[in-house]
């Protein structure tokens, strides 16, 4: 029984979005912010290994900034900044703060 509760305690926090950044400002489509995180979520596992949370997703004038939390970040906090190509989007600085 305690297997279930707790195979459905995963379950639950894996639908309900807990990987959800928490907050996004800008006009960015549903379609962007999935995008985006997934680049950043794939750019931070290839350089160290793993992902923390992304806290923040911020767009200006058509470029994006993305604040994460994370062990590996040297002041607990890092960013990118995304810039849209053609079809996608593309990391153009890395920030630590």
């Amino acid at each position: 029984m305690q297997k279930i509760v707790i195979i459905v305690c995963l379950f639950a926090l894996i639908v309900c979005g807990c990987n959800k950044p928490e907050r996004v400002t800008g006009r960015l489509s549903s379609g962007d912010v999935v995008r985006i995180t997934e680049i950043v979520r794939q750019d931070v596992a290839k350089r160290y290994g793993g992902f923390e949370r992304i806290k923040t997703i911020d767009e200006t004038n058509g470029a994006v900034e993305v604040w994460y939390a994370g062990k590996h970040a040297r002041w607990g906090e890092a960013g990118y900044r995304l810039e849209r190509t053609t079809n996608d989007w593309k990391i153009a600085i890395e920030y630590f703060r």
